[in-house]
């Protein structure tokens, strides 16, 4: 796990590169800030560790309460219900 994100990191640009930061940030269905640190952490952790960590994070969704939920019937993921 990279941890908790406590730390800012803070630079200007260009205009025309916060359009295009926005622009692909929206394609990407994210916010500018989790598009930026996603660039971040790829650059510097490794796109394999991030991709490990974020499957980790989706299995662990998928698989909680294993033995309590039912499957949705489209995906196959475990559908949790309150006690």
């Amino acid at each position: 796990m990279l941890g908790k994100c406590t730390e800012d990191v803070k630079t200007r640009v260009s205009f025309s590169t916060k359009e295009a930061i926005q622009k692909l940030a929206h394609d990407a269905q994210m916010s500018e800030s989790e598009y930026v640190r996603t660039i971040l952490q790829i650059h510097v952790h490794g796109l394999d560790t991030v991709q490990s960590l974020q499957q980790d994070r989706i299995n662990r969704v998928a698989n909680a309460g294993e033995s309590d939920g039912q499957k949705c019937h489209k995906t196959g993921l475990k559908i949790l219900f309150p006690p």
